[in-house]
């Protein structure tokens, strides 16, 4: 009896040993799992790529997707050149049944299917608003372009900025380190001397004290490295941890004067580019005031057709009679707005006053060109 009440206890604690062999274990391996995943995360960054890796970055895709859509309204501009086809059918199939009564006149039935298809063809020919719709949105493009190139070498900058920053942070890291030994080894130094009687205590409490400022330092240099790498993923977009090349190279140096640096500035700066684009664009929009006072000429064909099957208003009903026919009409067309109170011309001088001040952003921008650089 004392040993069937004994043998549970001892299994006892043998069981619960296993359960928590079993869930270290589990720890253990889910743990290296992690640090595995995180290691085949790990992406590497040299400067020479950063001009690739900043292409993740977020903003830059939004102003991709941006260029896209000016590319698609560019298109559907330019397709108003072409003719439009349109398909319209009214009642496909349609039923009509019905009596028409007359007391002087037999009674009339009616019972039919009809369908009524119809193709329409338009071609504006001469259309002066479409001419300054398509020049808008080819300018807007090529804004939307420059735009995502000026955002591309902002970024690529800033990239670059934050990477000799991260770089700077881990070099002061390591001579903190080494500033950090030198601090400890005089401090030993100051205490061997207090032993050996050739010292003075307060020598001792100097060196602690070096040794505690370099301590914070070293602690304030590892946060700020930190820094510069949260700052540097974020730029970048780069999800996981990442690795640099732990060598100092000179990349290079800039040898032009000043004055080429400008007037080349000047020749290539997409900021100024765009001034010049805007300029254009509200050009263009006052001259599609002034189109709208022009004639329109157009090529339309439309093509009817009626096809039925069934009587309709007779006195006995034949449901396989059929019948059908058809109407093609073609014609040039011509349209005028010739008077509307002056509203497009006081519109289009209102945009010419636009344009003329877009002139002067752009002396500005001349007079002090670094403040577009």
């Amino acid at each position: 009896m004392l040993r069937r009440v004994i043998n549970p206890f001892l299994l006892l604690p043998l069981t619960l040993g296993m359960n928590t062999f079993n869930v270290l274990s589990s720890e253990t391996k889910n743990y290296i799992d992690n640090v595995l995943e995180e290691k085949s995360n790990i992406t590497f960054i040299n400067y020479q790529e950063i001009e690739k890796l900043v292409l993740n970055n977020q903003e830059l895709k939004s102003l991709q997707n941006l260029v896209a859509s000016a590319s698609f309204n560019l298109s559907s501009q330019i397709a108003k050149r072409y003719p439009s086809l349109d398909f319209q059918a009214n009642g496909l199939p349609k039923y009509v049944a019905g009596k028409k009564y007359n007391s002087n006149s037999p009674t009339l039935k009616t019972s039919q299917f009809t369908a009524n298809p119809s193709l329409n063809i338009k071609w504006d020919v001469i259309a002066p608003l479409r001419g300054s719709e398509i020049k808008i949105a080819k300018t807007n493009y090529k804004i939307a372009e420059n735009n995502y190139e000026i955002k591309k070498k902002d970024l690529t900058q800033e990239a670059r900025i934050r990477y000799h920053k991260y770089k700077k942070s881990y070099e002061d890291i390591q001579n903190k380190k080494f500033t950090l030994d030198l601090s400890i080894t005089s401090l030993e130094n100051a205490i061997a001397k207090l032993d050996a009687g050739i010292g003075t205590k307060f020598e001792v409490l100097e060196a602690e004290a070096q040794l505690s400022r370099d301590k914070q330092s070293l602690n304030e240099k590892k946060i700020e490295h930190e820094i510069n790498k949260i700052s540097l993923k974020e730029i970048l977009n780069v999800k996981g941890d990442f690795e640099t090349n732990k060598e100092q190279n000179l990349i290079g140096f800039w040898n032009h004067k000043l004055n080429k640096n400008i007037n080349e500035g000047l020749d290539k700066n997409l900021s100024l580019k765009n001034l010049i684009l805007q300029k254009s664009i509200k050009k263009s929009q006052a001259e599609s005031f002034l189109a709208q006072n022009k004639p329109n000429i157009y090529i339309s064909n439309s093509l009817s057709s009626t096809f039925s099957k069934g009587d309709s208003l007779a006195t006995n009903i034949d449901s396989e009679k059929s019948g059908s026919n058809y109407t093609n009409t073609i014609s040039l067309n011509f349209a005028w707005s010739i008077f509307d109170g002056g509203q497009n011309k006081n519109s289009f001088k209102s945009k010419i006053a636009d344009a003329e001040s877009e002139k002067y952003a752009l002396l500005l921008a001349l007079i002090f060109p670094k403040s577009f650089f």
